[in-house]
């Protein structure tokens, strides 16, 4: 896999697409402005019932923040569907996939892809592996080149201990509500930042204990990648292992971290 691929789809594409992480954002509009009162003070039009809406997103953001600044962890199953919409020479696709997931604050992530095959990405101290077992091959890069690759992801996962600092709430509208987030909370945000890759991001959470239920990462260009989590673990006991990973000896292992001065990889 060249680097030259990322910047070309904008989006993390592992081994024919069977591995999606989607980059990420697009920078929040300015908050529309109040509605002028009417001759008699009250506001115009539909005002009150959209200021209700906002307000209670607002309240969720709160909650969902004040939630996830207490976990440092989680585990869990995941089905996988990214939505690509045609560009130019390529008609839209549809990839999915389902695994396992881990993530600890702030960076340390482990995707062990079981269909439609066994693919896996860890980050460690500083690297991201990405290991093919089919092909008995494995690659290093360093993480800062992955940095956008993995970020929606890792937003939508860490993020949520920081909602105000790197995101603009919006009210949910009706296309946000699928059939995955039924009965769920449904939040929805827009990074401050301008970025390439993160137009909207809409979560789900379990209205009684706040947990994550899944999420959908919808790129500038209308990408879509929804991730459904399945029996989440919040803060789980994690071995020292969770996020290390050696190549076997017979595995062609080629490392693309750039060498220190002394000839060892950074």
């Amino acid at each position: 896999m060249k680097p030259s691929c990322l910047s070309r789809r904008l989006v993390l594409t592992l081994c024919g697409g069977s591995l999606l992480l989607l980059l990420g954002a697009v920078p929040l509009a300015a908050a529309p402005a109040a509605p002028a009162p009417s001759k008699g003070g009250a506001p115009a039009g539909p005002a009150a019932p959209e200021a209700g809406v906002q307000a209670e997103s607002a309240a969720l953001a709160a909650k969902v923040q004040a939630r996830y600044q207490h976990i440092t962890s989680l585990a869990a199953v995941y089905h996988r569907k990214s939505t690509f919409v045609a560009t130019g020479n390529d008609s839209e696709r549809t990839v999915e996939g389902e695994g396992r997931l881990l993530w600890a604050r702030p960076t340390s992530l482990r995707l062990e892809q079981d269909e439609p095959r066994k693919e896996l990405i860890v980050t460690q101290q500083g690297s991201v592996w990405w290991v093919r077992p089919q092909r008995g091959r494995a690659d290093v890069y360093p993480l800062d080149r992955f940095t956008s690759g993995l970020r929606s992801l890792m937003d939508a996962l860490g993020g949520l201990a920081r909602v105000d600092e790197s995101f603009t709430v919006e009210a949910a509208a009706e296309e946000d509500r699928t059939p995955a987030s039924a009965g769920q909370n449904v939040l929805v945000l827009k990074p401050k930042e301008k970025r390439a890759d993160l137009k909207r991001l809409v979560l789900w959470f379990n209205p009684d204990d706040m947990v994550l239920q899944g999420f959908r990462i919808i790129s500038l260009i209308g990408d879509v990648t929804e991730y459904r989590l399945e029996q989440v673990q919040v803060n789980p006991s994690l071995s020292a292992d969770s996020f290390s990973y050696q190549a076997p000896p017979d595995y062609k292992l080629t490392d693309h971290r750039p060498l220190a001065p002394s000839g060892e990889p950074r």
